[in-house]
């Protein structure tokens, strides 16, 4: 499926305000769009990508939902979670920033979360968390990428959650 303007714009500013940011609080963490990841024999690319340069093993994934529908989204989730399970070396997680234009209903959502859950409680180094992108202007992508990451609470709130699970203490103090 071809990439949606407004997804291809928007991962492109949040991954240069997220490494902006970083770069302020002196976090050596890397910031890099269409992030692949082999899963199994199947290549995978990952909308943004946050890397440790010392540690291969450990990374965030940011999956940028726009106009995807429930099929999509549990693929990227469930790319991503086999990615981190397919090893015992492994430690990642997962940012889902659902546009409200997606097409995935309450029972949709209540899937994901309730899949979420379980997949998390294994104590297999996998972590999610999801964001919903309210309405808003989609020609001010940069806006609204520069705002989540620095103006919107609920953004730092899951995005630093898994920054501390998958990256531990390392970073906090500088956030």
């Amino acid at each position: 499926m071809a990439e949606h303007n407004f997804t291809k714009n928007f991962k492109k500013n949040l991954a240069y305000w997220l490494d902006d940011y970083f770069d302020d609080c002196g976090i050596e963490l890397e910031v890099e769009t269409e992030h692949r990841m082999d899963v199994g024999n199947i290549e995978n690319r990952i909308d943004i990508g946050i890397l440790d340069p010392e540690n291969d093993d450990l990374r965030i994934g940011i999956e940028i939902e726009y106009i995807s529908n429930r099929d999509q989204i549990l693929k990227n989730y469930n790319n991503f979670k086999n990615w981190v399970h397919w090893s015992g070396y492994r430690k990642g997680g997962l940012l889902h920033i659902i546009s409200y234009d997606s097409a995935l209903s309450r029972k949709d959502l209540w899937n994901i979360l309730h899949r979420s859950y379980n997949d998390t409680s294994k104590a297999l180094d996998f972590y999610y968390e999801f964001l919903k992108l309210e309405e808003s202007d989609l020609r001010k992508h940069d806006e609204l990428a520069k705002s989540l990451v620095y103006d919107d609470w609920e953004f730092d709130a899951r995005f630093f959650s898994l920054i501390l699970k998958v990256f531990g203490k390392k970073y906090i103090n500088r956030l």
